[in-house]
């Protein structure tokens, strides 16, 4: 962070336990996706930290790295692997790759006090997509909260468990692959209600969200892209922080 805002020079990133030659790049979102595809796809770990890095250390937000470079590279692995042109361990090598970067990151990241707002979020039974919910937790950390995925697989009980007990003022749900709606939507009131209880704005999203079930279930919002949950809980965060002043007053 203090070298994105100050604009200082990385002149040894491996003393940091960083990428060698981090930050010496002047990397653009525009060809950077067919760079993490390559990176991805060739297993090179180091690389792939790296354009994530030099990205952000170039002022971009991560909201914005998650949209333009780390998903189209994702969606691009994907069309190779239904032509038989990356091969399944190549497709989850980059998974493992690019979640040891996110953690990466997120331990940076995390200078969060007990006064910043709390976000929980995570999946549903039968969605064991970690990127999305963990692309979630990054973008609302770099925006002020303290946000923590729950991990994935989760039952709607638990998660309702997780609001009653932390009381977060943000929930995120990442909806990337439903096994079955029907019991979604049977169980979505309670997550609802425990939210509505303690005035937890309910934030869903995802590939599996189609235009059925977002007409039937009841959420604050629903958000395309990184950028649009970036956008959405900025001022929710701005209300909790006056919230959080006038009750400390």
């Amino acid at each position: 962070r203090y070298l994105q805002s100050s604009g200082q020079p990385l002149v040894k990133p491996e003393v940091l336990g960083l990428p060698r030659l981090s930050g010496q790049t002047e990397r653009t979102l525009a060809h950077a996706a067919d760079e993490l595809f390559v990176a991805l796809t060739g297993a090179d770990d180091e690389l792939v930290r790296r354009i994530v890095l030099d990205l952000y250390l170039n002022g971009h937000r991560f909201a914005a790295i998650c949209d333009e470079v780390i998903r189209p590279a994702f969606q691009r692995i994907g069309e190779e692997w239904e032509c038989g042109h990356v091969e399944i361990y190549q497709e989850r090598t980059a998974c493992e790759m690019i979640q040891r970067a996110l953690f990466e990151l997120r331990r940076d990241w995390a200078r969060i006090t007990p006064h910043d707002p709390l976000a929980l979020g995570g999946t549903i039974v039968g969605d064991s997509y970690r990127i999305p919910t963990s692309l979630a937790e990054l973008v609302l950390l770099e925006g002020g909260w303290r946000a923590e995925s729950l991990g994935t697989n989760l039952p709607i009980d638990t998660l309702v468990a997780a609001i009653e007990q932390r009381r977060p003022r943000l929930f995120w749900l990442s909806l990337s692959y439903i096994a079955d709606p029907a019991a979604l939507l049977a169980e979505f009131p309670r997550l609802t209600a425990a939210a509505k209880q303690w005035g937890t704005p309910i934030v869903v999203g995802g590939q599996a969200l189609t235009p059925e079930l977002r007409s039937s279930l009841r959420y604050t919002a629903c958000c395309d892209s990184m950028r649009q949950l970036d956008a959405f809980a900025e001022p929710w965060r701005a209300a909790s922080a006056r919230q959080s002043t006038e009750t400390l007053g």
